[in-house]
């Protein structure tokens, strides 16, 4: 509501920096209330030249989905051309603290389904609040008197209509409706200016009776100082006509009242007026208000409200009865509506006391403000209509009556003084309706920033959603990127996604000159996902990096987009992240979504979220999520089945690409849910850290390889360990020659890496005659074929032992390694084994003793693997891979620490067991150290531990202390024949590491 103020001196013309109180002078209101003005504008100047038109640094007012075509408002702050706005509590549109007036205003839309999409505004405008409507601000000791009042801003949040689906679009058909209110959207300062105009003229002596005599000039009749607010209340855009209402004191005296239930309500004043002279009369014009927003305490008591700023107007028929302290509101139309006299959605009525209202009047003709002898005239300043609401306040002195303050009203038109509006869209919205309405964001429009003290650097980017469906992201990286040294380190520049959909019609590939890179959301809400139809241009991921050094994506969702494998019938790929030969790449909070599962796309999918090639050294990913829901099931007879690793790396079929190499490598904090395996990596090993990650609902977990250690495999077990038994060849071959991991191998045989050359892109499989082709094959190509038919049938659950039968011994003729439980009637060399044994013949290279490699330093800490997915086909109720598994190559000088990791696969099935897969296995690594584990299984079937050298000519060393093992282990055997040296040099029974753990059958 208006304060009682006496004039409004400050002009942004005059370029002030503050006031300057003098010795000895009058201390006027107006002088502090500039000074106040000057300091605000001054702030909002500096925020809009350090954060821009507007922007949030916490995700503020990010719109979530509710019910019935409702939605939330999330907490936060916002600036907006240079003033902050907060939400402490998510609210609701249809609840909104700063919109209790909401059914009174246009501007509201209704719950329901719209017509189109909607873009949703936040509005601003600032408004005076003084102690009627805020008890709190009353001085009690000044016996009934107010002092200063306060400024407020109320913000809510509108639905306007929009045709478009992106922000900028959206944001025109804004500006054209806001013109039909009369309203000018200024994107540099985010202000919503009115078009109306004010200009002030004296009124004339009418017919002069005399030529002769001097005409009279005019000037202010009044015997008082005064403060004139001139108002607009209602304009009718067919008849061309507007009414408003004008009145003494800045038209501040305001009574809360309480209305009766008649037609014509009669109205008790709260507080009654201060004097006679300011007790309602009969003819002048008052104005009946809502409650427009809520004045809480910082409990959350509510203690006043502010008025709203418009209103039925009405002239009295009668005066201010002060004995019974009441007016009779001679209401315009039939009944006020109810939502007047509801207490629920009114708390509170006011009564605003103007002194004349004019109607009928037209653009451009003069008004005469009865007995002021002042006259007014209204314009606009484009084709639009006068705003309702907009006000003017015109300072007069009768010692200068022919003055007015500002003086600039009676040079020309002036725009109002308010009210002061700003709007900031949040976001384009439409509602998917299968059943129940779910929002659906289009384009997120709010702008984000990161605070001065967290950010490392700013963002020499911005890339907004509409930019994927113009189809520019590529150019516009490239520009961003050219004639810098790609080299030097600080030249790193910062791309950023604002939040928003990203429908990409090509990958994003970054190369050598893309080096020194961070590509990273502003904040979360940016999602790159394949544009429909383009589906097939992604067979290599969303994201390509090609020898890029030292690039960062982080923060970004990938909705890894489903695209048909050639090579293999009824297979698709979804890879997210492809990187060939990068250094120093991070990647870094990040959501993977596979997206699996629709029944119209029956083919299997082979996803990874990260699948590296080659080098891949000073690696290093934190905190993604690789998440798939429903989690991955096993096969469904009649089906392919989905493989979906988080993290994979493979030697592939290139001349061009250096074997695969991981060094210097950190894999931490992640989350890998509902996939096949979490982590995979064959090569060339170094330096590796895997810590804190959390797999569960998966197939399998952290499998680590040498990429030289498989083809040793069958001579090693089967040599100097072989006496161990069926168990320590069960845990090598179940692990290296797991399907899940073949067929792995096999799909990154056939999917040429980024950068191929075009005629092996045309031709992903290669046709020429392998070197080391086995008798019987003809070209690898149709080797890799039938091993791809046999990798997925080994998906189907195998015969399983009658339910309730005791499951027979195992012996190491009978034991298959793999996802299926065995059958007793299976040959010691099954078809699939022999393809098996041609597979590492075909994809693993002898090792070659000399060529000097890096050498594998591992550690595996604080990891919670809990592996185990459901095969709805038959009676195998829950299959499973290792938890985890290592292998090496034997004979060189390696470590692994294994730290207070929690591994687990499933045990038992009625009918059924998950043989030859140890819950963790660590094979081939000369210097161990196994400390405060939890590993286990249910299945009598499977060892919970295995750990063994694969080599008889060197002496391990280890500690395997502080565990808790759940299953049967190999730590026994480690003291026994034909391993000697493995004996610990203690008595019995402290010659075994047995007694330094705890082991539960």
């Amino acid at each position: 509501m208006a304060s009682d103020v006496a004039r409004l001196s400050y002009d942004p013309a005059r370029r002030y920096t503050g006031v300057v109180h003098q010795q000895g002078r009058v201390t006027l209101e107006a002088e502090e209330n500039e000074q106040r003005v000057i300091d605000a504008d001054e702030r909002r100047k500096e925020l809009l030249d350090m954060i821009g038109p507007a922007g949030t640094p916490d995700n503020g007012y990010a719109l979530l989905g509710g019910k019935d075509y409702d939605f939330y408002i999330g907490v936060g702050s916002m600036y907006v051309g240079g003033i902050r706005v907060e939400l402490d509590n998510q609210i609701t549109y249809s609840d909104q603290p700063d919109w209790l007036d909401h059914l009174d205003d246009p501007a509201w839309v209704p719950l329901g389904p719209p017509a189109d999409n909607e873009h949703v505004v936040l509005v601003i405008e600032e408004r005076d609040v003084t102690a009627i409507e805020d008890p709190a601000l009353r001085e009690p000791a000044l016996g009934g008197p107010d002092g200063a009042a306060r400024t407020r801003l109320l913000q809510h949040t509108q639905r306007l209509p929009a045709a478009a689906t992106d922000c900028a679009d959206a944001l025109t058909s804004d500006q054209a409706l806001w013109a039909n209110q009369g309203l000018e959207f200024d994107p540099t300062t985010m202000r919503l200016d009115s078009m109306s105009r004010l200009h002030v003229t004296w009124q004339g002596t009418p017919n002069q009776p005399n030529p002769c005599e001097p005409t009279s000039t005019g000037g202010y009749l009044g015997a008082e100082n005064q403060l004139i607010r001139i108002q607009v209340t209602e304009v009718d855009t067919k008849t061309g006509t507007f009414d408003l209402v004008w009145g003494y004191d800045n038209a501040s005296f305001l009574y809360r009242v309480t209305a009766d239930a008649s037609t014509d309500p009669v109205l008790t004043l709260k507080p009654s007026p201060v004097d006679d002279y300011h007790r309602p009369r009969a003819g002048q014009a008052v104005q009946l208000l809502r409650s427009a927003a809520t004045l809480d305490t910082t409990d959350g008591t509510t203690e006043g409200y502010v008025a709203s700023a418009d209103g039925p107007v009405a002239a009295l028929t009668a005066r201010y009865d002060p004995d019974a302290g009441t007016v009779q509101f001679p209401n315009p139309n039939a009944a006020l509506p109810a939502w007047y006299t509801d207490p629920t959605q009114t708390p509170q009525l006011y009564l605003r006391v103007w002194e004349e209202q004019i109607t009928g009047s037209t653009l451009g003709t003069p008004i005469t403000l009865t007995g002021t002898g002042i006259q007014i005239t209204l314009t606009t300043a484009g084709s639009g209509p006068l705003h309702v609401g907009d006000f003017w306040s015109i300072a007069v002195r009768p010692n200068t009556p022919t003055e007015v303050y500002p003086d600039r009203y009676l040079l020309e038109p002036q725009p109002p003084e308010g009210p002061r509006l700003w709007a900031c869209p949040l976001a384009v919205i439409t509602w998917d309706v299968p059943l129940d309405p779910v929002l659906a964001i289009k384009e997120d429009c709010r702008r984000h920033f990161e605070p001065l003290v967290d950010c490392a650097c700013c963002c020499t980017l911005h890339l907004h959603p509409s930019d994927a469906r113009a189809g520019r992201i590529q150019h516009l990286i490239d520009q961003t990127t050219a004639g810098r040294s790609a080299t030097d380190r600080s030249s790193r520049l910062t791309i950023c996604l604002t939040p928003g959909r990203y429908e990409l019609q090509q990958p994003i590939v970054l190369q050598a000159q893309h080096s020194n890179l961070i590509l990273r959301a502003c904040s979360d809400g940016a999602v790159l996902a394949a544009a429909a139809g383009s589906e097939d241009a992604f067979v290599q991921g969303l994201i390509v990096l090609i020898e890029a050094s030292n690039v960062t994506i982080s923060g970004l969702e990938l909705d890894l987009p489903q695209v048909p494998l050639a090579a293999i019938a009824d297979v698709n790929t979804a890879i997210g992240i492809r990187p060939v030969n990068c250094a120093t790449l991070e990647i870094s909070d990040c959501l993977f979504q596979f997206g699996v599962g629709d029944p119209t796309t029956p083919s299997g999918v082979f996803g990874v979220g990260v699948w590296p090639v080659g080098s891949c050294i000073g690696f290093r990913m934190r905190d993604n999520q690789f998440r798939q829901s429903p989690p991955v099931t096993g096969n469904t007879q009649g089906s392919t089945p989905d493989a979906l690793y988080g993290y994979l790396l493979m030697p592939i079929n290139s001349t061009n690409t250096p074997s695969a190499s991981l060094a210097d490598a950190v894999i931490t904090d992640n989350v890998f849910d509902g996939i096949s395996a979490g982590i995979v990596v064959v090569a060339e090993l170094g330096t590796v850290r895997t810590s804190h990650n959390t797999i569960l609902r998966s197939y399998g977990g952290i499998w680590i390889l040498d990429d030289q250690a498989q083809s040793a495999v069958g001579g090693q077990v089967r040599g100097a360990i072989a006496e161990q038994g069926v168990i320590d060849r069960a845990a090598a071959t179940s692990g290296s020659l797991d399907p899940l991991l073949l067929l792995a191998n096999v799909i990154a045989w056939i999917v040429p890496p980024p950068g191929s050359s075009p005629s092996q892109a045309d031709n992903p499989v290669p046709t020429e005659q392998p070197t080391n082709v086995v008798a019987g094959d003809h070209t690898r190509h149709e080797w890799i074929t039938k091993l791809a038919k046999a990798v997925e049938a080994q998906f189907t659950p195998l015969k399983t032992t009658t339910s309730g039968a005791k499951p027979p011994a195992s012996t190491e003729a009978d034991v298959t390694p793999g996802i299926g439980g065995e059958d007793p009637a299976t040959p010691k060399e099954t078809p699939f084994e022999q393809l098996l044994r041609l597979a590492r013949g075909l994809t693993w290279a002898p090792p070659n003793p000399g060529i000097r490699r890096r050498q594998l330093q591992l550690r595996v800490e604080h990891n919670d693997v809990d592996c185990g997915i459901v095969d709805p086909s038959a009676r195998l109720q829950q299959v499973s891979g290792a938890a985890l598994y290592v292998l090496v190559t034997p004979g060189f000088d390696t470590s692994a620490v294994l730290d207070a990791n929690r591994l687990h696969i499933p045990g038992l099935v009625q009918g059924a067991r998950v043989l030859g897969v140890p819950a963790a296995s660590v094979l081939g690594v000369t210097t161990q150290t196994i400390t405060g584990n939890i590993i286990g299984t249910a299945n009598p079937g499977s060892y919970s531990l295995i750990v063994a050298e694969l080599a008889d000519e060197r002496v391990p060393r280890l500690s395997i202390t502080g565990n808790v093992i759940e299953g049967p282990t190999n730590l026994q055997k480690l003291s026994n024949p034909p391993a000697p040296q493995l004996k610990r040099p203690f008595q019995t029974p402290l010659d075994t590491w047995l007694p330094l753990n705890t082991v539960l059958p």
